[in-house]
């Protein structure tokens, strides 16, 4: 039986995760590789990360990521 972690994230934790994704946006790098960074920093997965932007953090402060059909694929961050 494997043992899940119940560990509550902190402020710092969302405004680090909150920081990477702006960052990697901006710059034109995959989401994923800010979750990856982020959770090596703080201790949690990639997909504690992921799972944490996508059910938190994004839905609570009106940011939204944008796909565009570029050439490269280019993805974006707009703050509402």
């Amino acid at each position: 039986m494997a043992l899940h972690r119940q560990v509550l994230w902190t402020e710092k934790e969302d405004d680090l995760l909150f920081e990477a994704v702006s960052r990697f946006t901006q710059t034109g790098l995959p989401l994923l590789a800010a979750f990856e960074q982020v959770g090596l920093q703080i201790g949690r997965s990639m997909l504690e990360c992921k799972f944490r932007w996508e059910q938190e953090i994004c839905a609570f402060t009106n940011v939204e990521i944008i796909f565009e059909n570029t050439d490269n694929n280019s993805i974006g961050t707009s703050f509402l």
